[in-house]
């Protein structure tokens, strides 16, 4: 980890000498400013520093998230390099499930400008949304120094299209058309409420 160099045209120095170049850990050199996952500890992040005295490699741990003491037993899971344990506080349950008919009517709104506020006035059967609970847990992240949240929802994941007639306040309909969730699954979350994606095809009835 350390290579020959000449001394520089006109010093007074006659030899040249070994300045170190890299550092080493297992056998593996890693250059100035390289930063790794410890080859002897995966816990622990390695950073090489070079200068005039020598090599040194710093070393610094990831910390862990703090464990709930309310936190069940089998909600307590470990990172896959088995440094953190933390609290997985729920469950995955997200799937698509039916809507109670007594909740279906009035279900849909949509604001026309000419016709006014539009809903469907009738119940609606085999209404289906996503519900459920999906993973929500804060990690510490290396790269921003900081605990980061990592949030899930559930959302549709195979939809069908269903239409509808949404009747105004000016007593016209309208016609409109929506995805209906078929199946569910827990993914990172939109910032958009995707129960049921929005209304689309405008349509006069």
């Amino acid at each position: 980890n350390a290579k020959y160099e000449e001394p520089l045209p006109g010093s007074e120095v006659c030899c040249g000498s070994c300045k170190p170049f890299a550092c080493e850990e297992n056998g593996i050199l890693y250059e100035n400013g390289a930063t790794w996952d410890s080859t002897t500890d995966p816990c622990f992040t390695a950073n090489c520093i070079v200068n005039e005295n020598g090599t040194l490699i710093r070393y610094s741990k990831e910390g862990c998230p703090v464990m709930p003491d309310n936190c069940p037993t089998e909600n307590v899971v470990t990172d896959p390099k088995g440094c953190c344990t933390y609290c997985k506080m729920t469950r995955e349950t997200c799937s698509a499930v039916q809507v109670p008919l007594y909740e279906t009517r009035g279900f849909f709104e949509y604001l026309d400008k000419k016709r006014g506020l539009c809903t469907n006035g009738k119940s609606l059967s085999d209404l289906t949304k996503c519900s459920g609970t999906c993973t929500a847990e804060s990690r510490f992240s290396k790269l921003t120094g900081d605990f980061q949240s990592i949030c899930n929802c559930c959302l549709p994941q195979k939809t069908k299209d269903r239409t509808i007639i949404l009747t105004c306040e000016d007593g016209s309909q309208v016609q409109k058309t929506y995805h209906q969730p078929i199946t569910c699954q827990c993914s990172t979350c939109s910032g958009k409420d995707l129960d049921l994606e929005a209304l689309d095809n405008i349509q006069p009835y």
